[in-house]
């Protein structure tokens, strides 16, 4: 038999996906590129070449049906690109969102105008570490910390920051409990993706998430705004004065949160939209 160019290998597995993604054609160049051992560009330079390697297409066909189940994309390759950078992702720990960049594009804007000799960052709710471990790619003199409730995550968090070089403090604990804070405190810059689904939210979430990502990462309450709430209640003595406060919210939810930084004193508050024109990210400065 001869061997089958790529593209048809492709189009063959959009067809199996088309029932079980939004984005088959989008799912199946990554599988494939990943089982290559090549970039997607790579990939999509050589649509016209045969393939005949079987162990290549055995592997391609045991992550096309994967993703057939609903696990997501990254889960089955174990890794995302993030901010110009590669993290390793597995379940249940969260998959970085692109809209979860401009957190870390207000962090460095905000640290680029400061210009602090040795800036402190801390990075609430650190899943992966992707924001923490880019903000230090990209200001390798700040010194950085970050805590997440979950084991799980801070190990990953812990792997991520060894393959990427990167020295920083990474913690157990709920937001601002773990000891060990106090001897970091103060920060110039505290950011945070909290949890921010509301519980009615989660049947609605697509089944990718919902089935394979870790609800604690997602759900913030009956309005999705229990964890920012006590973020922002909590987060002034831990700012050195002027210091920023940035967090990710859900849709709809900047109002009700600005309202909640104002009650707690910070100022200069201010929205950040993501492509869909949503009030993406809230940035504060501490009085």
């Amino acid at each position: 038999m001869n061997p089958v160019p790529i593209r048809t290998i492709l189009s063959e597995a959009v067809r199996t996906l088309e029932s079980h993604s939004d984005t088959p054609r989008l799912d199946v160049e990554i599988l494939l590129s990943h089982a290559m051992g090549i970039s997607r560009a790579a990939l999509l330079a050589r649509l016209t070449d045969p393939l005949d390697d079987p162990g290549i297409l055995d592997r391609f066909t045991r992550m096309v049906r994967r993703r057939q189940t609903g696990e997501p994309v990254m889960y089955i390759v174990g890794e995302t690109d993030f901010y110009g950078q590669t993290f390793r992702v597995r379940p249940p720990v969260l998959i970085p969102r692109p809209e979860t960049e401009l957190l870390v594009s207000a962090a460095l804007e905000f640290l680029a105008q400061r210009r602090a000799e040795s800036p402190r960052v801390l990075d609430l709710c650190t899943g992966s570490g992707c924001v923490l471990l880019t903000i230090k790619h990209h200001c390798p003199n700040c010194l950085g910390a970050g805590v997440d409730i979950s084991p799980a995550a801070i190990a990953l968090a812990r792997e991520n920051a060894e393959r990427l070089g990167q020295e920083v403090t990474l913690l157990t604990g709920d937001l601002f409990e773990p000891p060990e804070l106090r001897a970091l405190a103060p920060f110039d810059v505290i950011t945070a993706n909290p949890p921010y689904v509301a519980f009615p939210e989660w049947s609605g979430l697509p089944p990718d998430i919902r089935l394979y990502e870790d609800p604690g990462a997602l759900l913030g309450g009956a309005d999705g705004l229990a964890i920012i709430r006590r973020i922002l209640r909590d987060a002034p003595p831990w700012l050195t004065s002027g210091g920023l406060l940035a967090l990710e919210l859900g849709e709809n939810q900047y109002p009700v949160a600005r309202a909640f930084a104002e009650s707690a004193g910070f100022t200069d508050i201010r929205a950040i939209h993501d492509l869909a024109g949503t009030e993406r990210i809230l940035t504060s400065l501490k009085r």
